[in-house]
């Protein structure tokens, strides 16, 4: 599996860096026979509006009957559904590969509550290892995938909003990317159960928090997941992932991507699309602590004014050419 973090607590109110919405990706990749075209994409975007000021422009005014509290809440709920439906499912953009009749439309969209189950599906199949490490046994994750999910469906300004890419084929959500910037929280947090005086969950609580990764240079986006679904490998989804997040990453004022990743196959195929190992920081040590397994860490500089065509050639093209199971 590849390395990544995991649930930040959107409660607990923190500094963060200033960073704005998402600029929709305009543009529609494709390849066709090993050459790359790139066209107006038929879905582009419009900025998305603040689902918060949104839900205050409903006029409670035009409920037929204002004494009726059941029509009143009726209305309500359907109006922020529709709201919320207008906010989410944000297509940002889309790659055809393939040749022929067997062409396979990718559709990269961020995040919406729509997809908050097929979201945590590949989120916990990507990081069973890890979460064995980190929160505990079966239970303990059930408890953990839970929390996870109520804290999104009770936060619209929940960080997987903004930082969370699903790469999509005929609607179906068939893989995932969760980034992470500076001064944002880990996603995979022990849960607060168990004896809290003893000395074990002391220090293993200890370990966790040296062990997550949270990014330390001002421009780094961090990819914490990256995860797609069984039997839908090896058709370049997870390269579309990568090239749509480095723009993402630029639009975000970064300058770099960071990953961490386990076994000499994964580190392969990140290294041949320009990432380099990276042992500036002590975070792979500490996750090989608590993982008991070889960690590195990986980062790819980026260039600011990088051409676009260039760019999804050196990440699809070769995923077409050879590609591994993991992404």
């Amino acid at each position: 599996s590849i390395s990544e973090k995991s649930v930040v607590d959107d409660t607990v109110e923190k500094a963060k860096p200033t960073r704005g919405p998402w600029p929709p990706l305009r543009q529609a990749t494709s390849v066709q026979s090993g050459e790359f075209t790139t066209t107006k994409s038929n879905h582009e975007p419009s900025l998305s509006t603040d689902y918060i000021k949104k839900y205050n422009q409903i006029e409670v005014t035009s409920i037929a009957d204002e004494d009726d509290e059941n029509e009143r809440e009726k209305y309500l709920s359907q109006r922020a559904s529709q709201l919320s439906n207008d906010r989410d499912n944000k297509m940002v953009s889309s790659y055809t590969t393939g040749g022929g009749a067997e062409n396979d439309v990718i559709e990269i969209h961020q995040f919406s509550l729509a997809d908050i189950d097929a979201y945590l599906d590949i989120y916990f199949d990507t990081l069973k290892d890890r979460l064995r490490n980190y929160i505990g046994n079966d239970d303990q994750i059930h408890q953990f995938r839970v929390a996870m999910k109520n804290r999104i469906n009770s936060n619209s300004n929940a960080r997987e909003f903004q930082n969370v890419l699903l790469g999509k084929m005929n609607g179906e959500v068939l893989s995932a990317l969760t980034m992470a910037f500076p001064g944002e929280t880990p996603t995979i947090m022990p849960l607060s159960t168990g004896p809290h005086n003893s000395c074990f969950t002391s220090i293993r609580r200890w370990l966790v928090n040296k062990a997550n990764y949270i990014p330390t240079h001002v421009e780094e986006c961090y990819i914490e997941m990256i995860g797609v679904k069984n039997g839908y490998r090896n058709h370049g989804i997870g390269a579309a992932l990568l090239e749509c997040v480095e723009q993402f990453a630029r639009q975000a004022g970064a300058n770099r991507l960071t990953i961490h990743t386990t076994g000499q196959q994964l580190r392969n195929y990140f290294e041949r699309y320009g990432f380099v190992l990276d042992a500036t920081d002590s975070s792979s040590f500490w996750k090989w602590v608590l993982e008991q397994q070889n960690v590195e860490k990986l980062t790819k500089v980026l260039s600011p004014h990088q051409d676009d065509d260039y760019t999804t050639s050196s990440y699809i093209n070769e995923s077409m050419v050879e590609s591994v199971d993991e992404v």
